[in-house]
């Protein structure tokens, strides 16, 4: 389903500055929840309550498409399957970890959730 299709037409949107308002939010909102529905993946990560799980997630997958963050999660959450392991790592071990995704800081801020 193309999710512009509910709002094509819809001259209403055109007054609010490409806002969208009241019965055209709902209109999306639908079109939106009516996608995922479909075509929604089931990655580990969606199947978290661990607070330290669904951050190592958030943090990984920062400008990083979902398939390619995988791999490296769940070898990650192998290795250190807790914040006690994780601070127990080097930045290091953890830059070579996460080398796949790109973009050393993720190792850092990782390394750093111990202190927050």
């Amino acid at each position: 389903m193309d999710l512009a299709e509910p709002l094509r037409g819809n001259r209403s949107l055109s007054k609010h500055k490409g806002s969208i308002c009241g019965r055209d939010a709902t209109t999306f909102q639908q079109a939106m929840l009516a996608w995922y529905e479909k075509n929604r993946r089931d990655y580990l990560w969606r199947l978290q309550d661990d607070p330290y799980r669904i951050l190592a997630a958030e943090i990984m997958l920062q400008q990083t498409n979902a398939d390619k963050v995988e791999p490296v999660y769940t070898e990650f959450i192998a290795r250190y399957p807790s914040v006690s392991m994780l601070v127990q790592s080097g930045l290091q071990d953890l830059k070579a970890l996460l080398s796949p995704l790109g973009f050393d800081y993720r190792a850092a801020r990782l390394k750093n959730i111990q202190r927050n």
